[in-house]
C-alpha cells in the first residue's frame, strides 16, 4: 500500500525541515581548507564541536522524524530523517577530499568510529518512534491517516530470525553497493547506496519477515564498517591505495563516507522495508 497523499505531504515537510536545519550547520562542520567531504574528525570547528552541532540539530530531526511516523507506517518517520540527513550529505560531497588530505589508509579508523556514530543516531530515531509514536496518535487522531502496520518499532536485542533479516539486508545491500558504485562521485555513490539497500530490505522482508525494523537499519553500517575494515587490512601506505583507486581497484563500500550511509542508505532500507510491509499486507 502506497502512502495516501497526506502522509506524503507530511514526509515531505519533515524532510525538508530537517534538511534546512542541516545544511544550517553545513559551513561549520566542512574542513577548513574547503575541500569536498563531511568527516566529524576534520570539522572546521574541531570534532568536539562538531558532534555537539550534529547532535543539536538531530534532536529536531528525531522530533520531526517522530511525527511524521504518526501518519501511518513507524519507517516512515525513518525515511523522512534520512532524507533530510542526505541533503547535507549530498551539499558536503563526496569521499575525494578527505581521500586527499588524509593519512591514508589509517585515518579509515576514524569513519569507523564516526559510523558508529551515526548508527547510534538512528538507533535513538527508532527508539523515540517507538517511545512517542503511540501517545501521540491517541492524543492527536487526525494525524493517523491509518491502522498501524505489522512493524512495531521495537528496537530490543534482536533474535535468530531478526538476525537473519538483518544479515540478509547486508548481504543484498552490500552486494549491490559493490556493484554498483563504481566512482566516488557523490550523486553516484549516494543513489547507488539508496537503490542497493531498498532493494536488500524489499528482498530480505519478504523472505524473513519480522517485526524487529532496527535490525534492518543497522545493515548500512554493517556495509560501511566490512569496506572500512578491508581497507586497513588491505594496504600499507596512502600512496598505494590511492594508486588503487584512480586504477578503480577499490571497492564500492570504501567510496561512501558514514553519512552517505546515514542517509542514502537509511533511507533506502526504510523504503525497501516498508514497501516489503506493504505488499505483504503488515502482518508480520
Amino acid at each position: 500500500m502506497l502512502p495516501t497523499w497526506r502522509q506524503r505531504i507530511v514526509i515531505l515537510l519533515a524532510a525538508l525541515l530537517g534538511a534546512a536545519g542541516w545544511l544550517a550547520i553545513g559551513p561549520a562542520i566542512t574542513p577548513a581548507d574547503g575541500s569536498a567531504g563531511v568527516v566529524v574528525a576534520s570539522a572546521r570547528v574541531g570534532p568536539a564541536a562538531a558532534t555537539g552541532l550534529i547532535a543539536l540539530v538531530g534532536l529536531p530531526a528525531v522530533a520531526l522524524g517522530v511525527g511524521a511516523s504518526v501518519t501511518g507506517q513507524m519507517l516512515s518517520g525513518v525515511f523522512a530523517a534520512a532524507a533530510g540527513l542526505g541533503s547535507l550529505a549530498w551539499w558536503g560531497g563526496s569521499i575525494e577530499g578527505w581521500m586527499r588530505r588524509g593519512a591514508l589508509p589509517g585515518d579509515y579508523a576514524y569513519l569507523l568510529a564516526e559510523i558508529a556514530l551515526w548508527q547510534a543516531g538512528v538507533l535513538l530515531l527508532v527508539a523515540a518512534i517507538q517511545i512517542g509514536r503511540a501517545p501521540l496518535r491517541g492524543r492527536v487522531p487526525r494525524l493517523a491517516t491509518g491502522e498501524p502496520p505489522g512493524l512495531d518499532a521495537d528496537a530490543r536485542f534482536p533474535e535468530a530470525r531478526a538476525l537473519g533479516a538483518g544479515a540478509l539486508t547486508a548481504a543484498i545491500g552490500g552486494g549491490l553497493s559493490w556493484l554498483l558504485i563504481q566512482s566516488s562521485d557523490t550523486a553516484q555513490v549516494m543513489v547507488s547506496l539508496f537503490a542497493a539497500f531498498a532493494a536488500g530490505g524489499l528482498g530480505a522482508h519478504l523472505a524473513l519477515p519480522q517485526s524487529n525494523p532496527a535490525i534492518h537499519l543497522c545493515a548500512p553500517a554493517a556495509v560501511a564498517v566490512t569496506g572500512y575494515g578491508w581497507i586497513l587490512t588491505r594496504f600499507g601506505g596512502k600512496e598505494a591505495l590511492l594508486a588503487a583507486h584512480f586504477a578503480d581497484g577499490l571497492p564500492g563500500p570504501a567510496l561512501a563516507l558514514p553519512i552517505h550511509y546515514a542517509s542514502a542508505g537509511v533511507a533506502g532500507c526504510a523504503l525497501g522495508v516498508g514497501w516489503a510491509e506493504g505488499l505483504r499486507g503488515g502482518d508480520a
